[in-house]
């Protein structure tokens, strides 16, 4: 099975689908690489105006996989630099993008998925929905998403969230700018459906070089930066927390560092 769906409609709408619903669409090797690719090809097609992320089954996307994070902390140096470029670049290409981006999420949003949200133009969020920036708890830390979260919610906001790693509901989310719209799942589709109708009604070009100019505003997204947060990765995997951390998860159980630690 494919781990993501991409259709581009009649209309210029591109739907993008995560599609490991049974792992709660977390990313995998195979997961980051199609979103760079998809991501690139929609910088190229020009008849692309709008695109549409979703995710298949009741989660939008639980961040990284677990299984693919605890081979990370047995990999090469090699290995983990390429699969933490990988990650970031995949990214640095969605923050590229070149069209308004609207996410539907139902469910949650965690880790590296909230930051998929964070890199979205407009986000629609279901009921009941819950998000977490979960990485501090398994011994891990939010590198790769973090120029981004803090693009958007600042040092004061943001720093709370990624620090805490605590979950969040749908509300809160809307009340520090992470979602635009709360509305009942059922109504999910037709919602995000109207308002990328919205984006249709202004000129191609237009919307293009205004989001180009919203890009040129705040702190830059460098080469440099990008480069930092792989490197605190990279040595976060290698540490005995991440360690720790996933296999705590894996078996059910707090880590030491946990002031509640015992069975969960």
């Amino acid at each position: 099975m494919d781990s993501l769906r991409f259709v581009i409609q009649p209309t210029g709408v591109a739907k993008v689908v995560l599609n490991r619903p049974d792992k709660k669409n977390a990313f995998n090797g195979e997961m980051i690489a199609r979103l760079r690719e998809i991501a690139e090809v929609i910088n190229k097609d020009q008849e692309i105006r709008v695109v549409n992320l979703i995710g298949e089954g009741s989660f939008f996307c639980a961040g990284a996989d677990l299984e693919w994070m605890r081979k990370q902390t047995t990999n090469s140096l090699e290995e983990k630099s390429r699969e933490a470029m990988e990650l970031a670049c995949m990214l640095k290409a969605w923050y590229n993008i070149g069209v308004p981006v609207l996410t539907g999420v139902q469910g949650g949003a965690f880790g590296g998925g909230l930051g998929l949200v964070v890199l979205s133009d407009e986000v629609i969020g279901a009921r009941d929905t819950w998000f977490s920036f979960s990485e501090v708890r398994l011994g891990l830390i939010p590198a790769t998403i973090s120029p981004y979260v803090h693009r958007v919610l600042g040092n004061k906001t943001g720093g709370k969230l990624l620090l805490s790693g605590r979950i969040f509901s749908v509300e809160e989310a809307q009340s520090v700018g992470l979602v635009d719209e709360i509305v009942p799942l059922d109504t999910m589709e037709s919602a995000l459906i109207q308002k990328t109708a919205s984006y249709l009604e202004g000129s191609p070009e237009a919307i293009k070089s205004t989001k180009r100019l919203l890009r040129e505003y705040g702190e830059p997204i460098t080469d440099e930066k990008i480069k930092k947060t792989v490197q605190a990765l990279i040595k976060v995997w290698e540490g005995e927390e991440a360690k720790e951390g996933i296999n705590s998860f894996f078996l059910k159980k707090k880590p030491s560092w946990s002031s509640n630690a015992g069975d969960i």
